[in-house]
């Protein structure tokens, strides 16, 4: 209440502060907690009871911590609220993959950490068993520029490999355009080679959606592999018949998938 009062705050502040109020109101009147609630009241009730913080430090001889790198402070301190002086800590990292400093992650609890944990050492696993060297090539030429990092190279046993091409686009839907372009020119130059003998590896799963576009409007068969095909989700499957039937109403298929839905089943139950 007294951020919302603030008179420093500018309008859109003050929407997304009363968003959140009314958030907070949701979760308690529910008896809910999110993901952040987790850490927070964790971390809450570990340092208010004394008793519930030595329960849970005796309880644990060893802890390893993976992706150190991507930790922020709040899980850092739960972390040290659960450490004994007689418990062994393990972390797994490394700084030059802190890719998550926009949602909290804080490079300076890996860098310091012989600082603050002592006496501890490092083992540094810089060979890579996956990679071309020409890739490790490209990946230690790029990171050398990081300016907060522990000095290392990545070395592997592998072979050469093809050299790295890099492409910077515009947009998702241009960098899928560009990607299934390259596959259409390799397949009209080499006829040994088949759709099975391409890959595509994306971050995150939003990215799928374009690249299936670009493959559909190409008419290139493709399977994804590790989830579901983006337009085989309900919630797009479901979307697409409120399109269909809006363009043609006599869309009977789209019609039926509407009246199916667990969202219309629901209302009418109501």
């Amino acid at each position: 209440d007294e951020l919302v009062k603030k008179n420093t705050l500018t309008e859109e502040e003050k929407i997304k502060s009363k968003i959140y109020l009314k958030y907070e109101e949701f979760l308690q009147t529910n008896q809910y907690l999110d993901f952040d609630d987790l850490l927070i009241k964790s971390v809450d009730i570990l340092k208010r009871y004394p008793l519930v913080r030595k329960k849970w430090q005796n309880k644990y001889e060893h802890i390893l911590v993976d992706e150190f790198q991507d930790t922020n402070d709040i899980q850092y301190e739960l972390l040290t609220l659960i450490l004994s002086e007689y418990c062994s800590l393990f972390v797994v990292g490394d700084p030059d993959q802190t890719i998550y400093t926009w949602r909290g992650a804080n490079v300076s609890l890996i860098m310091d950490f012989k600082k603050r944990f002592k006496p501890s050492r490092d083992i540094v696993l810089n060979q890579n068993y996956r990679s071309t060297k020409n890739i490790l090539n490209c990946a230690n030429a790029l990171i050398k520029n990081n300016k907060n990092r522990v000095e290392k190279d990545l070395i592997t046993g592998n072979v050469e490999g093809a050299k790295v091409i890099h492409y910077q686009a515009n947009s998702i839907e241009s960098e899928a355009d560009w990607v299934v372009q390259r596959i259409k020119e390799l397949m009209n130059k080499n006829e040994e080679l088949t759709y099975s003998d391409f890959a595509v590896l994306y971050r995150s799963n939003y990215y799928s959606r374009a690249f299936e576009q670009t493959l559909m409007n190409y008419r290139i068969p493709y399977v994804v592999y590790g989830g579901m095909k983006f337009f085989d989700r309900k919630e797009v499957k479901d979307s697409l018949a409120y399109l269909r039937l809006a363009l043609q109403e006599n869309d009977t298929l789209a019609f039926e998938r509407i009246i199916k839905s667990a969202d219309v089943q629901s209302y009418y139950e109501r």
